[in-house]
């Protein structure tokens, strides 16, 4: 089997307020992959990310330059999997040498951005990062942890839930957020999760999805079922998950979202679709183990 591109990308310039097409591109032929890794657990794709790695960390697509965001991606795979320990050890070192920014105790996805709102941390990342620096060596990583939960825990909105800077949907990076905080055990973080879960409960359609979105729902079930797991939400969102795959309608979600200058006061803005389904699969894979 080949692992190519999984994200069909629309680029757009923004003059004012009228947007006009650039191009379309497909790319993403390496770290969307890495949610494909955690649910099948495939050792030929594994094998493939792991040669996929630059200098330890991935990128989003090949020449592209790595990311700690598309490396956090991989290495979810990897850690699901029980990959060699030694390799992931190594690339986490590598992760937070790199990105991780002790000042403001997150880590930052990109060196240097294209955009002003590019630079400094983002709240995902943050999340995502401090998660698998818990699961892979708690003791050796408790500093940066610990700076990353307060981190979190600083941002969370007034209506309970996070917004990051990669996805416009803010039920995926409130997933990350919430599953950081209760990894911890603490109690100022157990209560900041359930009061996003609260307010998850709270906009569930009354047909089990959130957003008539399979990423959404997805993220959404298995925050929940981190809180607890005898949520009837939990059971609606994977009915709602199970029928929305046997419909085929996975596919054509929206996975990467950012902007950037170009010249004088335009925008370039970037929208990148999963026009595979492959990537919405997975996650919702992920959501429904255990049933």
């Amino acid at each position: 089997m080949t692992y190519g591109a999984l994200v069909h990308s629309s680029i757009f310039r923004v003059t004012g307020d009228a947007p006009f097409f650039l191009n379309h591109k497909v790319e993403g032929d390496v770290a969307f992959w890495g949610p494909v890794l955690e649910v099948s657990r495939e050792p030929k794709l594994r094998d493939y990310l792991v040669q996929k790695s630059v200098g330890g960390l991935w990128e989003f697509h090949s020449g592209f330059g790595v990311t700690s965001a598309d490396s956090a991606l991989v290495l979810e795979g990897l850690l699901a999997i029980g990959h060699d320990k030694g390799f992931v050890a190594a690339s986490v070192e590598k992760l937070v040498a790199d990105f991780y920014c002790p000042d403001e105790g997150g880590f930052r996805t990109v060196i240097a951005g294209r955009a002003e709102y590019w630079k400094g941390c983002s709240l995902e990342i943050t999340a995502q990062a401090a998660w698998i620096l818990s699961r892979v060596d708690p003791v050796r990583w408790y500093q940066q942890i610990a700076a990353c939960v307060a981190y979190v825990l600083a941002r969370q909105e007034n209506d309970g839930l996070w917004s990051g800077k990669w996805f416009p949907s803010r039920v995926l990076p409130s997933y990350y957020a919430i599953r950081l905080l209760m990894a911890v055990g603490l109690d100022e973080a157990r209560r900041a999760a359930f009061r996003a879960c609260t307010v998850l409960l709270r906009i569930q359609s009354p047909k089990g999805d959130w957003s008539g979105l399979v990423i959404d729902t997805a993220a959404a079930v298995r925050a929940l079922h981190l809180v607890d797991v005898s949520v009837p939400a939990v059971d609606r969102g994977r009915q709602w998950l199970v029928a929305a795959l046997k419909s085929g309608r996975a596919s054509g979600e929206l996975v990467l979202y950012y902007w950037y200058e170009n010249t004088g006061k335009d925008r370039v803005l970037f929208m990148g679709r999963d026009f595979t389904g492959n990537i919405a699969r997975a996650w919702a894979g992920l959501a429904l183990q255990g049933m």
